[in-house]
């Protein structure tokens, strides 16, 4: 579990990472006498906030689309540690079924 928890992590830090490079390739330095700043361009900035506050269902299917490839790579990572996953810590159960590509919980 161990083990799965530090890939899970690692893809997480890839994600962010990754989010990170894409950001600053948008954005160019601003300042003077040391003081420097990333400046953002407005397009930019305005379609990020209308995402961060669209609830995912409400999404364009090209948003939920790239959305639904980053959520892949935990499936693949699911896939690739398979069987029963339990966490019991939380109360929950989680079952994968890595024929069907199929998550399912219980409570417990």
């Amino acid at each position: 579990m161990e083990e799965l928890r530090e890939q899970l992590a690692n893809l997480c830090h890839k994600q962010w990472s990754g989010w990170m490079e894409y950001l600053f390739s948008k954005t160019w330095e601003d300042g003077e006498d040391g003081e420097y700043g990333y400046i953002i361009p407005y397009c930019a900035y305005d379609r990020w906030t209308r995402q961060m506050k669209t609830e995912y269902k409400d999404l364009s299917e090209e948003e939920k689309n790239s959305d639904r490839k980053e959520a892949d790579k935990f499936l693949q990572l699911l896939k690739e540690n398979s069987g029963q996953i339990s966490f019991n810590d939380n109360f929950v159960k989680l079952y994968f079924d890595t024929k069907n590509i199929k998550l399912r919980h219980e409570i417990i």
